[in-house]
């Protein structure tokens, strides 16, 4: 009997239902963002940051186009993540998660490894979308510069894998400035990312502005991812941070008109200023969250309190090194520099 050649058609179903969601919004576009190479989209991303916010600051654009570029945020965000590695689910991840619905007192729980933490905002987001048929609104928040971005894309790869039937969507407030998330837009679990999500302003009805007030979304978040890192490993994001400006020479993607000066001595005493100044403001932010983050836990809002440390070392094989920790910051700049030879030893 003669066999018959049936050729093997992909269905289109089997791609995750995120994928599917992000390239039916606008199939030309995603197609030729995701033709480019990680090194060709995180470039796009940076050219976007500065074209972006300038245009929106001075009212440039139309708004057709800035919308278009909105959604290229969007796709940036998904092809961003889905260039990360996924994480073993026993690396030790250090961090707690306050449940209020396990006993009648709020109940503090250590997650252990990865995969708990996982498992936790996973089983969260299916039980909210099962009883409500509502998205499920996660707010990734933290003081400037903690690891909130490697956070939410850590987490849209990961629950987008896990449950591929599921639409997950990242967002980044700091660039994206249509918020609340169009509908239309929307995922059934949207990671939101927003140094600002945890300020104390108020509205004029006594609602955290940028949680559950007139800054926020309209019925709130469903729950808070808040990244704490140690102090070493804060203040070697720091100094990392401080040497990616130098290469890129930007002190600021969210300002994109200010400069840096020419000579390499004065860039890198500029930037060590940058973050010597931003110490003690990173520290009193920090106090003004936890007092956000206690009125939260007392109205029994779900938060998972994480430290990032072994995620930045599985990922980008972060160290934390100790003789940079007691150096200042232009002598710890000036130090990964060389180490790197982006500058001559004297």
């Amino acid at each position: 009997m003669q066999e018959t050649f049936e050729p093997k058609i992909e269905n289109e179903q089997e791609k995750p239902a995120t994928d599917m969601h992000i390239e039916h919004l606008n199939p030309q576009l995603w197609k030729e963002l995701s033709g480019l190479s990680s090194e060709q989209q995180d470039e796009h991303w940076f050219n976007l940051t500065q074209k972006h916010l300038k245009d929106y600051k001075e009212g440039k654009s139309t708004k057709e186009r800035f919308k278009s570029e909105e959604l290229e945020f969007l796709f940036l965000n998904r092809l961003g993540a889905k260039n990360i590695s996924l994480l073993n689910l026993e690396t030790p991840q250090r961090g707690f998660y306050f449940d209020p619905e396990r006993q009648p007192k709020q109940r503090m729980e250590k997650l252990g490894n990865f995969g708990n933490f996982i498992l936790t905002i996973q089983n969260e987001a299916e039980k909210h979308i099962k009883e409500t048929q509502k998205p499920f609104q996660v707010l990734v928040g933290g003081i400037g510069i903690s690891g909130k971005a490697t956070l939410r894309n850590v987490l849209s790869r990961e629950l987008s894998e896990k449950l591929s039937e599921r639409k997950v969507i990242s967002w980044d407030r700091d660039y994206q400035k249509i918020f609340p998330i169009p509908d239309k837009w929307q995922g059934d679990i949207n990671i939101i990312e927003d140094v600002h999500g945890l300020d104390e302003k108020r509205d004029e009805n006594e609602k955290l502005k940028r949680f559950d007030g007139s800054e926020g979304l309209p019925e709130g978040y469903d729950m808070v991812v808040y990244v704490l890192p140690s102090a070493a490993t804060f203040r070697q994001s720091l100094i990392k941070r401080g040497v990616g400006w130098l290469q890129v020479g930007k002190m600021d993607l969210t300002a994109p008109e200010k400069q840096y000066p020419d000579e390499q001595k004065e860039k890198i005493k500029q930037t060590a200023d940058e973050l010597e100044r931003f110490l003690p403001e990173a520290k009193k932010w920090f106090r003004e969250q936890l007092r956000v983050l206690r009125e939260l836990k007392n109205r029994g809002v779900k938060i998972a309190v994480v430290d990032p440390s072994e995620i930045l070392k599985k990922l980008y094989n972060f160290e934390e090194k100790p003789e940079f920790i007691d150096k200042s910051f232009s002598e710890a700049l000036e130090m990964l520099l060389k180490e790197q030879g982006k500058i001559q030893k004297k």
